[in-house]
């Protein structure tokens, strides 16, 4: 059973019970069919008010918050109200029913679309705010698009935090940007996933969505029009954001090879979905239209890592506990080449967004950046290594153009760093050791990069303009 509701205010209280819904009326058998269609039209009608109602008051129209604090779930007509017209009368024409489902759910994702942004790319640019005051080093010139971004000394500001009034005090777990939209997936151990829309002030909430479990794993789809998330359960879920409908997703297979799933992973080119449980040997890969298995890759040893898809999706990558990286051609699922990560426990793998450089992160510590070779051939050794974090890697991350790479790690405050990737040497004023970032869970970059996202086991989501890049 899914819950979907929309609330801007600070109030994290989830509305439940049958006092939230509606009541639908089942029409006496004796009623003529003309006035259950007329019912039908009117009831139609009051729920594409109610819907417009409710978009309104959410995406600006101030006179109506008093409504969004009410918290009103949605229940619309096309479903109850079909169940009873078809207690009425097996003959009753269906596509009737089904043309103005249609017609409603469109206007609803083509006016989610217009008022988040979608297809539009003015809300990428940042208004620069006249006061400094907070800029952790104003001495530096803001770069520009057309320069390549400097070493030594990076340019950053602190903004509000993203999720006020809606942290958890169970962590950050997972937020990924949307490419083409305002909007940060944030999802916790608390059940939900929502979507703030960044401006980098007040930050709304525009949506957010109720878990059957606990969430350990969010993705957006390649089309970003849905989230795809994963708990300790056999099975996964898919949110569809317009609408708000979360479906889950069996498979019998799956259900066989892994009691838990505890990774998903979606190729950019949106054709495969990767299902990893920490306890196996294999990663179950998935087409990600039909939802259905496909076939396992499998190793002798167990996998230790998130697997990771290329960006042209032509390979997938994943490192096992004993540190050596395996790489599959995804087109024949075999596997073409490994390489040993330097005797290490490899914790973490990344691929950069040019395809240009395989990273990994290690239990002792130390970063491994390698210069990314074809496919049947090894890695060789790494063309550095970086030595500044003491403990454990957690994480990595790239900015959109892999001129910037974070490294942190989540078992100590202060634990993160970012690199300037053309010298790879470390930024030396930030975050240096800077513990108001806490204990850092994920890290992630806007579509241009001119915002950073840090996730922390505070519940908190901080955020940071890089005014070298002059769009988000």
């Amino acid at each position: 059973m899914s819950l979907f509701f929309i609330d801007k205010t600070s109030s994290t209280e989830v509305p439940g019970g049958d006092a939230d819904v509606d009541k639908v009326e089942v029409p006496s058998k004796k009623r003529p069919m003309s006035k259950l269609i007329e019912k039908n039209k009117k009831k139609q009608k009051e729920t594409m008010v109610e819907i417009e109602r409710l978009e309104n008051s959410l995406f600006g129209h101030a006179g109506e918050v008093s409504f969004l604090k009410k918290k009103v779930r949605l229940i619309g007509w096309s479903e109850t109200d079909k169940i009873a017209v078809e207690q009425e009368s097996v003959w009753v024409d269906d596509q009737f029913l089904d043309e103005e489902n249609e017609e409603i759910e469109a206007r609803r994702r083509q006016k989610f679309a217009t008022s988040v942004g979608l297809g539009s790319k003015k809300w990428a640019e940042i208004k620069e705010d006249a006061e400094d005051d907070d800029m952790l080093k104003t001495t530096a010139v803001f770069g520009h698009s057309g320069a390549s971004i400097q070493p030594g000394i990076l340019n950053i500001e602190r903004l509000p935090i993203v999720n006020k009034g809606h942290t958890s005090e169970r962590g950050v777990h997972h937020l990924q940007f949307h490419n083409v939209s305002p909007l940060l997936m944030v999802s916790n151990r608390d059940r939900f996933i929502r979507l703030f829309q960044v401006d980098g002030s007040k930050n709304p909430l525009v949506h957010q969505a109720m878990s059957p479990s606990d969430v350990f794993c969010a993705q957006f789809s390649a089309d970003y029009t849905q989230v795809y998330f994963c708990g300790k359960t056999s099975t996964f879920y898919s949110y569809d954001i317009p609408s708000g409908k979360i479906s889950e997703h069996k498979d019998s297979k799956v259900q066989k090879a892994m009691k838990d799933i505890d990774y998903i992973t979606l190729s950019p080119d949106g054709e495969y979905i990767a299902l990893q449980s920490k306890k196996n040997s294999s990663i179950s890969i998935l087409s990600a239209k039909t939802k259905r298995w496909i076939r396992d890759v499998t190793i002798n040893e167990r996998f230790n890592t998130r697997c990771n898809f290329s960006k042209d999706s032509s390979q997938l990558l994943c490192a096992s506990n004993t540190g050596t990286i395996y790489r599959w051609n995804t087109r024949m699922m075999k596997c073409t080449d490994r390489s040993n990560d330097s005797q290490m426990i490899t914790k973490t793998l990344c691929v950069s967004n040019t395809g240009n450089f395989v990273v990994s992160g290690t239990d002792n510590g130390l970063v491994n950046v390698y210069r990314n070779t074809p496919a049947g051939t090894s890695l060789g050794e790494p063309i550095k290594v970086l030595d500044h974090i003491v403990q454990g890697i957690t994480g990595l991350k790239f900015s959109h153009d892999d001129q910037l790479l974070t490294t942190f790690s989540q078992l100590d405050d202060g634990l993160m760093r970012v690199y300037h990737t053309s010298s790879l040497t470390a930024y030396s004023n930030w975050p240096n050791k800077d513990r108001t970032v806490g204990k850092v869970h994920c890290v992630d970059f806007s579509a241009n990069s001119g915002y950073m996202a840090v996730g922390n086991r505070a519940g908190k989501v901080l955020l940071y303009r890089v005014p070298y890049y002059q769009k988000a």
